[in-house]
């Protein structure tokens, strides 16, 4: 459609971010910026695969009652040694109102030059197996992708399937 955007939000929150330091459920709710501060390491991946494609990132954090502002501190941090934009949304309590500051970073970075994103993660004409593998090393970190039997022979009638696709079989 010619359609490219201009920027991403990533919306992450503090009980998410404990979550990934491996608190356990009961404690989500408990202060820990301790436990924030280990997840962000999730929140970091996301921002830098995202930064990958060429596109600004505004983080926006869903914010809780809960959340203290020590834990909030600590996202923001986070996204400042990455330089993503960084924003608090109050939405859940305050509606609309609460996220006229995410809003309006949105805006700014939207009017900044746009870069064109380049989402070519694999050349177009690469099979279903290079596809993954391109996805594993260049968003997940991964050092490649080993496919059992099992999930080898899957492969195989999703590639045959796409080629009847293209030869307009199906």
């Amino acid at each position: 459609a010619g359609l490219h955007p201009a920027a991403v939000v990533l919306v992450a929150t503090v009980r998410a971010l404990k979550s990934h330091s491996g608190v356990a459920k009961p404690d989500l709710s408990k202060p820990n910026s301790e436990a924030v501060k280990a997840g962000a390491v999730n929140l970091a991946r996301h921002i830098e695969n995202l930064q990958g494609f060429g596109l600004p990132v505004c983080v926006g954090i869903n914010a809780f009652p809960t959340d203290t502002e020590e834990e909030l501190q600590a996202v923001r941090a986070a996204c400042a040694r990455l330089g993503a934009d960084v924003c608090i949304s109050r939405a859940f309590a305050q509606g609309g109102a609460g996220s006229l500051e995410l809003a309006e970073a949105v805006l700014r970075l939207c009017e900044q030059p746009a870069a064109k994103a380049d989402f070519g993660l694999y050349p177009s004409d690469a099979t279903v197996e290079q596809k993954l593998d391109c996805l594993a090393r260049g968003v997940y970190g991964a050092d490649g992708v080993d496919f059992s039997a099992e999930a080898s022979r899957k492969l195989a009638d999703i590639q045959k399937r796409d080629d009847a696709n293209e030869l307009g079989l199906c």
